[in-house]
């Protein structure tokens, strides 16, 4: 995973046509710490009226980050991100295209595969296997994993990261 980190800066500087700015590094902080490096970095302008700023670059966030994301929730994605590494990542996007809350990555993360039907696999020779030994049945079944897979894919969203594939299940 790489640094999670902001650059701010000063708007009024920017406007004057100075460049003053500042990086932050976003890990394990919150938006009050952000909040005070950025009004540090305000403080520090020898322009009198530096009051407002905005992010003019971003690393680790992937597109997640505009020029006037709020702190809080700069935040926000760093908690996530900092708890759940790569797969935070993913969940913010999933998340943000749902209309889901961030504090349910618990309740819809389904892991860390090599691809979907890898997942999909899994997912039915564990729930076979349960209704195989609950039936107390030796009971076996041919599987076109392929096509279970496609149609199990409709109930997931699924974000690919160089090899990795990351799912959760659309609703919990």
């Amino acid at each position: 995973m790489s640094e999670l980190r902001i650059y701010v800066a000063s708007l009024a500087d920017y406007n004057a046509g100075n460049l003053h700015g500042k990086w932050i590094d976003c890990e394990g902080k919150d938006v009050d710490d952000l909040q005070a490096e950025v009004d540090d970095m305000l403080e520090r302008s020898k322009l009198p009226d530096a009051e407002e700023f905005a992010i003019h670059d971003a690393e680790g966030f992937g597109d997640l980050i505009g020029e006037y994301t709020p702190l809080s929730q700069v935040a926000s994605y760093v908690e996530i991100i900092d708890e759940h590494d790569e797969a935070g990542l993913a969940w913010i996007e999933v998340a943000q295209d749902l209309g889901l809350e961030l504090d349910d990555f618990d309740d819809h993360y389904r892991g860390e595969w090599n691809d979907f039907e890898e997942y999909a696999t899994n997912w039915f020779d564990e729930v076979y296997y349960e209704l195989v030994k609950m039936a107390d049945s030796q009971a076996y079944v041919t599987i076109d994993y392929e096509q279970f897979a496609r149609d199990l894919r409709h109930e997931y969203s699924v974000v690919e990261n160089g090899g990795t594939v990351y799912v959760f299940q659309d609703e919990a």
